[in-house]
């Protein structure tokens, strides 16, 4: 039997893992972001958002991202991702997850994922009540603060909170997040400031954002050493794009 050079629990787990809670604006330093409540991200991705992943430079699928307004205050939030993996040409490991949000005033109050892991299915379900939000994924059922967030990376008030609703598993997760300052990040069309992110607890993975709050860059290491990363295709930074580059 050919051994999987991805370890697809670990990938997967730490692509969408992480936290989020209520969230009090604050500058970090004149390249860093300011984090607000309600995130509106027509403003910040107007294009939406498509990013390749990639394992040791070499891209495997691709993730996006696409907003629609519903009403003033509504909008849907649909995130997709797909991955297929080879070894000398063989097909040895797919996956595909697909998500449906529904926001409101900057709080979930819906959530549907599903998952195909190499064929086994999965599925969660979040429904937000009057005080809590309610989880039902394939490990039972759970519930969390209705200021938490699921663990997609377009909504960068994650970088204030300490929880996060797994949309893999069903469950809130506890984290920890440490500001390692601002780096260059090559994205399609030239080179970003970004600040690092570095992610503990039940996470261990790096993220960057730019300072007007967009997602740019996601890596972590797998568990068979292999670097995972997802690059920007489009994340609403045009604009920033330093000269010269």
């Amino acid at each position: 039997m050919i051994i999987r050079i991805l370890n697809k629990a670990q990938y997967l787990k730490l692509f969408f893992f992480f936290a989020i809670g209520i969230v009090v604006g604050y500058e970090l330093n004149a390249e860093s972001l300011q984090i607000v409540k309600n995130i509106n991200p027509f403003k910040l991705y107007p294009k939406d958002i498509s990013f390749e992943v990639k394992r040791n430079e070499e891209i495997i699928g691709f993730h996006k991202v696409t907003f629609e307004l519903i009403t003033d205050n509504k909008i849907s939030v649909v995130a997709e991702m797909k991955i297929n993996v080879f070894f000398l040409g063989f097909p040895i490991y797919k996956y595909s997850y697909f998500s449906n949000a529904q926001w409101q005033d900057g709080y979930l109050q819906n959530l549907a994922a599903k998952q195909n892991d190499d064929g086994v299915k999965s599925e969660v379900i979040i429904r937000r009540n009057m005080k809590r939000l309610n989880i039902t994924g394939p490990n039972g059922d759970a519930s969390g603060a209705i200021e938490l967030l699921p663990s997609n990376h377009w909504n960068s008030r994650i970088l204030g909170m300490n929880k996060v609703i797994d949309t893999i598993k069903g469950k809130v997760a506890d984290i920890t997040i440490q500001d390692k300052g601002v780096e260059r990040i090559k994205v399609k069309g030239g080179i970003v400031l970004a600040t690092k992110y570095v992610f503990g607890g039940d996470v261990d993975a790096n993220v960057w954002y730019h300072r007007s709050g967009r997602w740019v860059k996601l890596r972590f290491r797998a568990e068979d050493n292999s670097i995972i990363e997802l690059s920007c295709q489009e994340c609403g930074v045009s604009e920033f794009i330093m000269a010269g580059n």
